[in-house]
């Protein structure tokens, strides 16, 4: 059953917002400057140590705790600074098993992600719609399909990690690590998600390289896990999130944030979202020819 629902921005944000962040305060001082003119109620900040010598870093992570410490907006702050660097491997999920510790469900954005106001009642919404519901995972708030689309919502198996939400029920299982690189690519729902052979090689490879420590991040075991225990999350056509973090940009961070009214939830069911995911895929693996001939590659010599 799809439904139309009608967003209310007039509606106070009393939905919990957890920040990630570490050394960029021109960026946080933007996104602190949206949820004051929205007026968000519950702000939670976790901030990642740094106990080096470099002082320029030393000079900004100081800046992002003076702009914390001036925040005096809203009805709820709770802040959570570790001492040391953690990395950015470590310290966003630290942050957000400290934020679940405080709440049942909540919002993440990281210092460089600018919701609009929609994206806000868009959450609280799904999230008491899907409470119950444990093989959705996530709520995205980062829209990639054309306007032909309409104001709908569908379930992909591939996170976005730019403005999400999630139940402190389903953020318990996150992993920090990928245990089942081996057994992948003969995992049925990996094969049911990734359809496509390129799209397979493309996933495989970069697991890989997590595993051996080239790539730093944290999301990838997220990825893995939604792919490979056919974990779903809910996306917008519609496009909430402004990401501003990037050096060089890219197909996300050109997609500016919009308002939206209602949209209609859940509209293609019946056929499995099979055109939404059909581009979706085209934006993950629009691989150069380059690209694609290293990847088969290693496939033919089973690096991957």
């Amino acid at each position: 059953m799809t439904s139309n629902i009608v967003i209310n921005k007039k509606k106070t944000i009393n939905i919990a917002i957890l920040i990630l962040c570490f050394d960029r305060p021109d960026l946080l001082k933007k996104l602190l400057k949206i949820l004051k003119y929205f007026n968000a109620k519950k702000i939670y900040i976790s901030q990642d140590g740094y106990d080096g010598n470099n002082y320029e870093i030393k000079k900004r992570h100081t800046e992002v705790k003076i702009l914390i410490k001036k925040i005096n907006w809203t009805k709820t702050l709770k802040t959570n600074y570790f001492k040391k660097n953690l990395g950015k491997q470590v310290a966003p999920p630290k942050g957000i098993d400290w934020f679940y510790k405080n709440v049942k469900k909540g919002i993440i954005l990281e210092d460089d992600t600018l919701p609009s106001k929609s994206f806000f009642s868009y959450c609280d919404i799904l999230l008491k719609k899907h409470q119950k519901d444990k093989k959705i995972f996530q709520i995205c708030g980062t829209g990639t399909l054309n306007k032909g689309f309409g104001n709908i919502t569908y379930i992909s198996s591939v996170p976005w990690m730019h403005g999400w939400a999630t139940w402190r029920n389903r953020w318990k299982n996150y992993s920090y690590k990928i245990k089942n690189l081996k057994k992948l690519s003969k995992n049925k729902n990996f094969k049911k998600n990734v359809p496509f052979f390129f799209g397979r090689l493309y996933w495989l490879s970069l697991f890989k390289n997590f595993t051996l420590g080239k790539h730093k991040t944290w999301d990838y075991t997220i990825v893995n896990d939604c792919l490979t225990k056919n974990l779903g999350c809910l996306k917008p056509s519609f496009n909430m999130i402004t990401n501003i973090g990037y050096k060089n940009k890219n197909v996300l961070s050109k997609r500016k944030r919009v308002e939206v009214k209602e949209f209609e939830h859940l509209k293609n069911r019946n056929n499995n979202y099979f055109l939404e995911k059909s581009f979706e895929c085209w934006i993950l693996y629009n691989l150069s020819i380059r690209y694609r001939l290293t990847l088969f590659l290693k496939y033919i010599l089973k690096l991957i």
